[in-house]
């Protein structure tokens, strides 16, 4: 469904992705206009306040495996310029991130 637009970019939450890929995206952000800027998809990983620095690097590596094959999925595969992200909260605080 779709979260916001704007004149810029549309978000979109909880996106299907079927095939060998399948799965649901978090959060896809797409331009509206401009082709050449990018889409972002966006796995985040919700934990404890009080999760490990262990768990908190699973989660990340999890987190990133997940948003990698999203793009090779029937929803996305037409998507150009697509970039992947990986977020990790540990209760509100942004615990990690990373660019995948």
């Amino acid at each position: 469904s779709t979260l916001w637009a704007s004149s810029e970019c549309c978000g979109k939450l909880e996106l299907e992705s079927r095939g060998g890929n399948s799965g649901f995206i978090d959060l896809l952000l797409t331009p509206r206009h401009e082709a050449s800027l990018p889409s972002y998809v966006i796995e985040l990983k919700l934990l404890k306040s009080e999760a490990t620095d262990e768990t908190e690097k699973k989660a990340l590596v999890g987190a990133k495996r997940q948003a990698e094959r999203y793009p090779r999925g029937e929803a996305l595969k037409d998507i150009p310029n697509l970039k992947c992200l990986a977020v990790v909260y540990k209760g509100l605080r942004l615990a990690a991130s990373a660019v995948c």
